[in-house]
């Protein structure tokens, strides 16, 4: 039997009981998702909150047996468990449906540190407690947007370097590859960070984020992601040292017209790569694009870095190499450096590339765990608060403002506005208009419905649209008086 969700129990368990400890009569919660001041980056890519409210807040929710159901759970999980009423005046109301609003920045943009990237507020006065019950649900939305955001930052570094060489742009997007697929804690996690991947590149070989970003965002399989014939040690070492180069040439003569990867450090990689050089005229009569990855370092090269350059002067002692408009050497074969990667080892490999005298293009990297796992919420600090409560009819600010400063929060209702080519976060109540274009958070979900549907082509052209790799090292000013 498979396994179904209980939005009642989608939450942590304390948030049960926060119903029963207003002092105030409060009927209204709104809250705001953000990264904070700390964050790796001084962007994140805004990803993900499209598959959230399609899969856990469209349509109904809540049914009577799941109020039956939640009921077990916390007469087993608290000494006097105490249901929130608002459930069943949901299921008798909506039908099940969720009366909450929420706002949020268009999929694609780049939303600065310190700016909300969604805000929250439950739609009926009897469901006040629903805004922070759904907020460990929706804070999630961290996970594809630190993904994007690295994968991002990363690729808009390898464009840098590809024009300082006198490469063509494109070839940035299938620079960095997605080898996360294996490493991924869950299906779940490797179809999120994989769709977050692709906002920024085209290449991959986690097809469960394809297949993600088909479903929830009806991407057009049509040049949305690539990969390669590649080999792995499983198939170089099945006939052992002596058939290993039988196995490569076998590989390049029946896979022509392509670009092939092999792994080359199963034996001697120094003779292997010697060997490929040596089958170049194989190589040329398939028409065959050679890519060589290295995969572990070696005891005289003992930093990717140097293997990495090692590879690309053989390359050129050993067969004729081009220039490209900036005098940078292309070679016939490329290198692909996948093992232990994250974001500054792959820009300190290919600098290095470039400063000695290499395009960067000559290189690729395939990045998992540093990619897909390796990240958690404090990597970009994300976190959702709650910024203002209607009492009486009225709305009043609230605020965290701690003497971490780093951890103050916004108070108010808030909205992005951008008048002069500069976001500002101002008082939602002067913007009413949430549809004026200088406005940044738009509506997207009301009552169960979600009102604005982002295709995946569009996520991807706002995010190139916003890519130019500067923007990365300049950050708009955050400080307290934005904050109140």
């Amino acid at each position: 039997m498979s396994f179904r969700p209980n939005f009642i129990l989608q939450t942590d368990s304390y948030k049960q009981y926060h119903w029963t400890m207003r002092i105030h009569d409060t009927t209204r919660t709104y809250s705001y998702l953000s990264s904070r001041i700390g964050a790796k980056h001084a962007w994140n890519t805004a990803v993900g909150l499209q598959y959230y409210l399609k899969e856990y807040l469209e349509g109904p929710r809540i049914t009577r047996a799941d109020i039956d159901e939640a009921l077990d759970y916390l007469r087993a999980h608290f000494k006097y468990p105490q249901l929130n009423p608002m459930w069943s005046h949901i299921v008798e109301t909506y039908g099940g449906r969720l009366p909450l609003r929420i706002l949020a920045w268009d999929e694609g943009c780049r939303v600065p540190v310190g700016y909300p990237t969604f805000t929250v507020v439950n739609t009926d006065p009897r469901c006040e407690a629903l805004t922070n019950h759904v907020e460990p649900l929706l804070a999630k939305v961290w996970y594809p947007m630190t993904v994007a955001t690295i994968s991002g930052y990363v690729i808009g570094e390898l464009l840098e370097l590809v024009r300082a060489s006198g490469g063509p742009d494109t070839r940035a997007r299938y620079m960095l590859h997605d080898f996360g697929y294996r490493g991924a804690s869950s299906e779940e996690t490797a179809r999120i960070g994989g769709l977050a991947h692709l906002v920024h590149s085209q290449g991959t070989d986690t097809m469960q984020g394809m297949k993600q970003a088909a479903h929830y965002y009806g991407a057009s399989l049509q040049d949305l992601a690539s990969s390669v014939v590649a080999s792995e040690h499983s198939i170089m070492t099945a006939g052992g040292p002596q058939e290993e180069v039988a196995i490569a040439r076998h590989i390049i003569e029946t896979h022509p017209d392509q670009i092939i990867s092999l792994v080359a450090d199963s034996y001697d990689y120094y003779a292997f790569v010697d060997a490929m050089i040596d089958l170049k005229p194989v190589v040329d009569r398939h028409r065959v694009k050679l890519v060589i990855r290295p995969d572990s370092i070696t005891p005289q090269h003992p930093d990717p870095k140097d293997l990495v350059l090692w590879t690309l002067n053989r390359y050129m002692a050993r067969m004729p190499c081009t220039t490209t408009p900036t005098g940078h050497r292309e070679t016939p074969y490329s290198v692909l450096w996948s093992d232990g990667l994250v974001p500054d080892k792959i820009i300190d490999i290919a600098s290095a590339v470039v400063v000695n005298g290499f395009a960067a293009h000559n290189t690729a990297y395939g990045m998992g765990g540093g990619l897909l796992q390796r990240v958690d919420r404090d990597t970009e600090r994300f976190a959702m608060k709650s910024s203002a409560q209607e009492r009486d009819g009225q709305w009043v600010k609230v605020q965290k403002n701690p003497l971490d400063k780093s951890k103050a929060s916004l108070a108010g209702r808030l909205q992005v506005v951008n008048l002069t080519g500069h976001d500002d976060i101002v008082p939602e109540e002067e913007w009413p208009n949430p549809e004026d274009p200088r406005v940044r958070l738009k509506p997207v979900f009301e009552n169960g419905i979600i009102l604005r549907h982002h295709t995946f082509e569009q996520v991807r052209a706002r995010a190139r649209e916003h890519s130019d790799p500067h923007r990365w090292s300049q950050s708009p000013a955050f400080s307290e008086a934005s904050a109140v």
